[in-house]
Formats: C-alpha cells, sequence, structure tokens
C-alpha cells in the first residue's frame, strides 16, 4: 500500500506540532523539496528554549511521517515586541 502527501500537507501537521510547544504564539511553516523553514513568534518563555523544543517537537514529527527523503528543518524564533 502507499500513501501521498503534498507539501501543503506536511506542512500543516508541522504548524500543528509546533503550536503544541509552550510559549510559541504563532507559526509559519513553508516546506519545500529539500529543506522546511518554520518561523514561531515567542509570547512567553526563554526564545533559545523554546527553539530547542521546536526542533526537537518538528525532529520527531518529520521522523512520524516516514518520507522517503526527509528534509532539513531550519527553526527560527522570534521574541514578541508587545
Amino acid at each position: 500500500m502507499r500513501a501521498s502527501l503534498d507539501r501543503d500537507g506536511a506542512a500543516g501537521l508541522l504548524r500543528d506540532a509546533a503550536m503544541r510547544v509552550p510559549g510559541v504564539g504563532a507559526t509559519h511553516v513553508l516546506a519545500r523539496r529539500h529543506r522546511v523553514k518554520a518561523r514561531a513568534e515567542v509570547r512567553f518563555r526563554d526564545p533559545q528554549q523554546v527553539k530547542d523544543d521546536l526542533t526537537v517537537v518538528l525532529d520527531e514529527e518529520r521522523d512520524r511521517l516516514a518520507l522517503a527523503r526527509p528534509p532539513r528543518i531550519v527553526v527560527r524564533v522570534r521574541q514578541r515586541t508587545h
């Protein structure tokens, strides 16, 4: 049996996983062929801790997708200013 998942679907699953990380207020995930770019807005907590947690969660979610060629994940966080 084979299954298919498009990039938008993969980005949606990764976005949902990122939103479950404590301290994340908003996320934007862009899935490409070789790379996934994830941006997150930090509402509370130390941004470096949030980035570390996001990296772990997104790596685990990517591995759960069992893709033939898993993309590299790039995570950027930004502290909310207002």
